[in-house]
């Protein structure tokens, strides 16, 4: 096989390969679970987490510092968090894997579903009671971002 021969079977693979790639990726994206595509369920997973950083972003930055404390606010977007929070399960309902999400999550013996109730469970005590001063939000916004960054350390890619 001369060079130019070589260089046209390698350009013919790789076209072929990226067609595949294409077809198997808008096939899958296109597949319905519970009557909406997975593309579906991934945007509705980084719509609610997107809405969940956006209300925790003032409490996380008087919790470091760059703004006032403000207990008023604190509590209201403790609320803000928590109901946003329990929404987060029924967005990652089992057969629906796709984007960020590893698989392992709809893997069997995963700890996922528990990860996320401890998680809703917080945010529901931080709304029960949310902290009264600079130090307490320190504490719970902590707490909250350990869980976080432990949980994408498993399951997000």
């Amino acid at each position: 096989m001369n060079l130019k021969s070589h260089r046209m079977f390698v350009l013919i693979v790789m076209v072929i390969l990226l067609v595949m790639g294409l077809l198997w990726y808008q096939l899958n994206w296109n597949r319905k679970v519970n009557g909406e595509t997975l593309g579906y369920w991934h945007q509705i997973r980084v719509d609610g987490f997107s809405t969940l950083r956006k209300e925790l972003r003032p409490v996380s930055e008087m919790a470091k510092g760059d703004l006032p404390f403000d207990a008023a606010k604190v509590e209201e977007q403790s609320m803000q968090v928590f109901a946003i929070a329990q929404t987060l399960p029924s967005r990652f309902i089992a057969n629906a894997p796709s984007g960020d999400a590893l698989p392992g999550i709809w893997a069997k013996g995963s700890d996922f579903n528990e990860r996320l109730a401890r998680f809703v469970e917080q945010t529901q005590a931080l709304s029960e009671k949310p902290p009264s001063d600079y130090q307490q939000l320190r504490l719970a916004i902590d707490q909250l971002q350990t869980h976080c960054s432990e949980c994408h350390k498993l399951y997000r890619d």
